[in-house]
């Protein structure tokens, strides 16, 4: 049996963004059936052991994803090594982590490059400090990304690299 793909969120803390898109994508991966990938997340300025935001874990539940459990982790060099796809929220957290890990370069991608049929490469901000209005749009923003990353993975057009 062939091992599965990891495909890892990050974003800054990972108490916001990218637990909303590893929860959300691995069930949407569990729905659709694509058995073959597992989701995992990080921050590029992390500590260890953080629960998600208290408005993160509101706006969140109102999509039916649970981040109560979420506990914040750093980004390591072993994360990126294990990762077949690293989908970042910001152009900043992409260049950061090339910088420090040039060799990884070729697995790391805006998650909103995952747009089909869109232009894609825009930044997916950081909602902290805003209404929770904002959480939701944000996370709408998510929510689209991780469904068109589905439907490629779906069509074998995904970005996943070997």
């Amino acid at each position: 049996m062939e091992s599965l793909k990891k495909i890892l969120f990050v974003c800054t803390g990972n108490m916001v963004r990218s637990p909303f898109a590893e929860v959300l994508a691995q069930r949407t991966f569990e729905e659709r059936c694509l058995q073959d990938y597992i989701c995992d997340s990080a921050g590029t300025g992390a500590l260890q052991g953080n629960p998600a935001v208290k408005d993160a874990i509101l706006a969140a539940k109102q999509l039916a994803v649970d981040l109560s459990q979420h506990r914040s982790k750093p980004l390591t060099e072993e994360l990126l090594e294990k990762s077949h796809l690293v989908l970042v929220m910001e152009k900043y957290q992409k260049n950061q982590i090339e910088a420090s890990y040039p060799k990884y370069r070729d697995k790391i991608h805006l998650l909103s490059e995952c747009l089909v049929g869109e232009k894609g490469g825009f930044d997916i901000l950081d909602p902290v400090g805003h209404k929770s209005e904002y959480f939701q749009s944000v996370y709408s923003e998510i929510t689209r990304a991780v469904m068109s990353l589905a439907e490629r993975l779906e069509s074998d057009d995904g970005l996943v690299t070997t």
